[in-house]
């Protein structure tokens, strides 16, 4: 380990800690509910085809959903996914890095920085990281697309990283289409690159057919998923122009407004990655490239938000976007090296690295203890909400409940003034309440 990136560690550890203790309050909500009474009513693999047939065709994204279910059954908590989740976001995060940063504790140190910069890059941190049913796509998408990205361009021979693209491929194709196609674009655009460049080696090659080959075989078998035809009958249907204009305004809020709103947060906690530059002074990091890169990064905002917009006629959710925020974390990352290579700043790597951390420690702290005071309220009356529930009678025809309060970083559980909302509907059928439910006038 670079001896002064150990002053970094203790961020990492304040915000492993801080995650942990939000997760610790989450708990199911809205569409979780749906989804764990099909899987009790129907078993594993026939509420994946009632999805697939009926609503959702994102089948691999169901069946991690589905196991969440068992676990929770189990272990009557969400931690343990939650934990799974962000170890595995660092893994893949660490394989990618692994390929340029040889050293494993300072890549192991860089790649935790990269996760905490994701996290806070999210438009949604809520949807992608505390909601089951979305975060099984979004989070899980991301970190497969980021684990066969890792291994297309790694080194790394044998049986394994051919194991890793199949995985990784399928879940992303069948669970993000969104980022199903940027990755399918991507691959076929980096291919003829390398080949009109003779840079291309034939297992890097290999490795990317067999990638892109999983994602597009995942990705078809969801597209024919009568789900998903059912589901476009629910969408507005517009003219190509219309599109074209929701898509220009769309490119123009993202780039204008909502990068901006997370530059502040994404880009501090990239800081690291401009230290490795100073040390390094990497030669192949030139103003060129630079060009490049930003071009990249502004066409793959472009291709991520293409196919939401053609398909919904908006924006789309902000969980949609979290393919975005990946890239975002990544560039902020190569901007950060590129700063630190071309500072001419005489300056202590030790002392502004101890200063560093300690600003990371603090904007941490800041930013999540409010949070987990919120989670903690909220999880009290959650969970007084379901005792009321279940003790009451059964000669109830209508029970109202009083409003959750906020729970910030938490996907909410509330539900709907009108009882027939999907909401209340979907909480009254998991409970098998034999009454009706209602959130009371605020």
């Amino acid at each position: 380990m670079i001896r002064p990136f150990r002053a970094l560690i203790p961020a990492l550890v304040v915000f492993a800690a801080s995650f942990l203790a939000l997760a610790w309050f989450n708990h199911a909500a809205s569409d979780d509910f749906e989804f764990m009474f099909r899987f009790r009513e129907v078993g594993f693999m026939e509420s994946i085809k009632f999805y697939y047939e009926t609503w959702n065709t994102r089948w691999m994204a169901m069946g991690l959903m589905n196991l969440v279910w068992l676990m929770k059954h189990s272990v009557d908590s969400l931690l343990p996914y939650h934990l799974i989740s962000l170890l595995l976001l660092w893994l893949a995060f660490m394989r990618l890095t692994f390929n340029f940063i040889a050293e494993i504790k300072t890549a192991a140190i860089l790649s935790g920085y990269l996760t905490v910069s994701l996290f806070y890059s999210c438009f949604s941190i809520a949807d992608v990281f505390f909601w089951i049913n979305t975060s099984t796509m979004y989070l899980y998408g991301c970190i497969a697309a980021i684990f066969g990205v890792a291994e297309v361009t790694g080194k790394r021979k044998g049986i394994l990283p051919y194991f890793i693209l199949v995985c990784s491929g399928i879940y992303a194709g069948a669970s993000y289409e969104p980022l199903a196609f940027v990755l399918l674009l991507a691959g076929v655009a980096y291919a003829i690159y390398t080949y009109s460049k003779r840079t291309a080696t034939r297992p890097e090659f290999l490795k990317l057919l067999v990638f892109l080959t999983a994602i597009l075989m995942a990705f078809a078998i969801s597209y024919a998923g009568e789900g998903h035809h059912i589901r476009a009958g629910f969408l507005p249907q517009t003219t190509i122009a219309a599109k074209a204009f929701i898509l220009a305004k769309a490119l123009f809020k993202m780039y204008f407004i909502k990068l901006p709103a997370i530059a502040l947060a994404t880009l501090l906690f990239s800081m690291p990655w401009m230290l490795i530059g100073q040390m390094k002074k990497y030669e192949w990091m030139t103003t060129r490239l630079l060009k490049h890169v930003s071009g990249i990064f502004l066409i793959l905002v472009f291709l991520s938000l293409g196919p939401v917009v053609w398909v919904m006629s908006e924006m789309g959710p902000e969980r949609a976007w979290t393919q975005i925020s990946l890239y975002f974390t990544i560039y902020a990352a190569f901007l950060s090296c590129y700063a630190g290579v071309h500072s001419t700043l005489k300056i202590s790597l030790a002392g502004i690295t101890k200063f560093y951390a300690v600003i990371g420690v603090l904007y941490i702290a800041a930013t999540f203890l409010p949070q987990i005071i919120k989670a903690s309220a909220y999880a009290n009356a959650y969970d007084a909400r379901m005792e009321l529930l279940l003790q009451q009678t059964d000669n109830a025809t209508l029970v109202t409940l009083k409003p959750l309060p906020d729970s910030g970083w938490l996907h909410s559980a509330e539900i709907s003034e009108d009882s027939t909302h999907f909401s209340n509907q979907h909480l009254k059928n998991y409970l098998q309440l034999p009454f009706d439910i209602a959130r009371e006038t605020k």
